[in-house]
């Protein structure tokens, strides 16, 4: 009753008569194993193999080389069949059911999905010597294959990454039969182009694996294949691990390098910058992308620095919008959105897009913002990459959620966390559990606190599992912050935030933002009847946020009010736009107008934020007391 043999037998039975099935098949039974499961099939694969010609089984047998199937121009050139006699097989084996031929979309080609069991069983049939014969043919061919495939993504991704996926056992099979020949070079550009198509379709163990791999195999140091498995294990770092980390590996790639322009230079350059952002220092991170930039502009112009300079411009970008200078990142972002239109490079357009639309969210344009992530994600969609639509689709609920259309940010952040749970992305700064954790606040916001509850339960319950501390604490803290409103369950809400501050007092306290947490436990105490505990929280809040470097960054939406106080003493038109919350902020200033400076005093009863506008105005009135 096994559903492949039925296919099998279903084929012979067209043929062959039952009673002649039946007695053929007993047979074949009788000589495969009594404990193997799978002695039906095997059977039933040798009745079909049996029947054909047997001048076509030695030709048959070179196909066990291959995993699965493969695209029809590979098969010749793999195994050396000559094509009158491929045609003659081609159509045995269709008849027997033995195989199956496959139109892949978008492209051209014909795919050859084999029989489930075929491929292993040809396999064993094999000798030593033809097998490895086979080999040398095999990886050879398909890392050809590889560098085709890799520079058509460069400009027909959809084609590609159709081919790709159906090809992605044999890739994978070859490039390990090529680092396992000792071809360093050959070996490592191979499983950088294997691994170019794992990141996108989401395979991070394979890709871990594979770079593991490449690393063993990797040469001296300056070498390409050096090169290579030392950037590739950076990238992973940096995907997975602390900033820093990967920083330290690109600092010694770079520190390898000759100190002349070149392709990889730039490269690193680039890492290098993107880790300086990710370690929230985006002056360096620009440094970096101008200094790539710089670099390219001395390369000839061929089409991979034409495109790495593409995503130095936006590279760049990005450091410009997180500080704040919108109109340069916007020029920025358009050149590298030229570049990518220039060499119909989608993914290219795509990010470009999605970080066009960012910047519209931070400059309140919205409609934009939401037109710019739907662009993005369409595109995504279009080229098979679903962690980047994912991205597109989360950021499209952020974008819905601050304009408070809440049925299409459910739909957008419910879109979002599908697909990363698809692709096994649960944990992490693009995981599953951040989606759920933003379908609890929009959950929150319109009224469904048990349903908010579940959702950041589930996210909290994932992050601890696979020890994501950063995302486990944020998801404390959203908990704590929806039970703090619940007069019944404030000592649960405290004893979740605490349990929350611990974690984020052994992480960074610039990227665990530990004073928000600080601010809520100061809220919950005072709710408790604790004013002595809130005041020091709150001390606690202000003392954390103002020992993070970049503070004064974030006070753009203050700049009004600070400049007012300190340049004109005048400071009762830009308080009219502050609402109730920032009475005491209110207060302070006034107080200041009238000549106090005791920092320490005007800072009391102020949270976080209030106490760096005091702060700010303070310095510019010149210095606390």
């Amino acid at each position: 009753f096994h559903p492949l043999s039925i296919s099998l037998l279903a084929q012979q039975l067209k043929e062959r008569g039952p009673a002649d099935v039946s007695e053929r098949l007993e047979e074949l039974l009788a000589l495969q194993p009594l404990n193997r499961e799978d002695r039906s099939l095997l059977a039933s694969l040798e009745l079909s193999i049996e029947r054909l010609p047997k001048h076509c089984l030695p030709l048959l047998y070179r196909l066990g080389v291959f995993a699965g199937g493969c695209s029809e121009m590979m098969v010749c050139m793999v195994t050396g069949i000559e094509e009158a006699d491929w045609r003659e097989l081609r159509s045995h084996l269709l008849r027997a059911g033995l195989m199956e031929d496959e139109r892949v979309p978008v492209v051209d080609m014909t795919f050859l999905r084999f029989h489930p069991t075929l491929t292993p069983a040809l396999q064993q049939r094999l000798t030593k010597d033809e097998y490895e014969q086979l080999q040398e043919r095999y990886w050879p061919a398909y890392y050809g294959f590889s560098g085709e495939l890799y520079k058509l993504d460069q400009t027909q991704p959809h084609a590609a990454r159709a081919v790709a996926q159906h090809e992605l056992p044999n890739l994978l099979r070859a490039v390990y039969a090529t680092l396992q020949t000792g071809r360093s070079e050959e070996g490592v550009d191979f499983a950088e182009r294997v691994n170019y198509f794992l990141r996108f379709f989401g395979l991070r163990r394979d890709s871990e694996e594979l770079t593991k791999a490449a690393i063993k195999a990797g040469g001296t140091v300056g070498s390409q294949a050096w090169f290579i498995s030392r950037f590739n294990l950076g990238e992973q770092l940096l995907q997975s691990g602390p900033p820093a980390v990967a920083a330290q590996v690109f600092v010694e790639i770079f520190a390898g390098l000759e100190q002349t322009p070149s392709y990889n230079r730039c490269m690193t350059l680039h890492s290098l910058g993107r880790c300086c952002s990710a370690q929230g220092q985006p002056a360096q991170a620009e440094q970096r992308y101008r200094q790539e930039l710089t670099e390219l502009a001395q390369l000839e112009q061929k089409y991979l620095v034409q495109r790495q300079t593409g995503l130095a411009w936006t590279g760049l970008a990005d450091e410009l919008r997180h500080q704040r200078q919108y109109r340069e990142a916007k020029e920025a972002y358009q050149a590298g959105l030229e570049i990518a239109k220039e060499q119909g490079n989608t993914r290219g357009v795509a990010v470009s897009k999605a970080q066009l639309g960012t910047l519209a969210f931070l400059q309140d344009e919205l409609a934009e913002a939401a037109e710019r992530h739907n662009e993005a994600q369409v595109l995504f969609q279009s080229i098979n990459e679903p962690v980047m639509e994912a991205v597109a689709w989360h950021q499209l609920g952020i974008v819905y959620q601050k304009a408070e259309q809440w049925e299409v940010a459910e739909y957008a952040y419910r879109q979002a966390a599908r697909l990363r749970e698809e692709q096994g992305l649960l944990a992490g700064n693009n995981g599953a559990c951040q989606s759920w954790q933003h379908l609890g606040q929009v959950c929150s916001y319109t009224g469904r606190k048990a349903e908010a509850e579940q959702w950041f339960s589930k996210a909290l319950a994932v992050c601890k599992e696979q020890k994501d501390w950063p995302n486990a604490a944020h998801a404390l803290i959203s908990l704590a912050i929806l039970l703090t409103d619940i007069p019944a369950r404030l000592d649960e809400a405290r004893r979740l935030a605490e349990e929350s501050l611990a974690i984020k007092e052994t992480l960074d306290p610039a990227a665990a933002e530990i004073w928000m947490t600080y601010n809520i436990l100061a809220r919950i105490v005072s709710q408790q009847g604790s004013s002595s505990q809130a005041a020091a929280y709150r001390a606690k809040s202000r003392q954390a946020y103002l020992a993070f470097p970049g503070w004064r960054q974030q006070l753009y939406q203050h700049e009004e009010l600070i400049a007012a106080v300190v340049q004109s003493g005048d400071a009762e038109a830009a308080l009219t736009r502050y609402g109730k919350t920032f009475a005491n902020l209110k207060t302070a200033i006034r107080r200041i107008l009238s000549g106090e400076r005791d920092e320490a005093a005007l800072c009391g009863p102020l949270g976080w934020e209030e106490a760096a506008v005091i702060r700010a105005i303070l310095e510019g009135m010149g210095g606390a007391a």
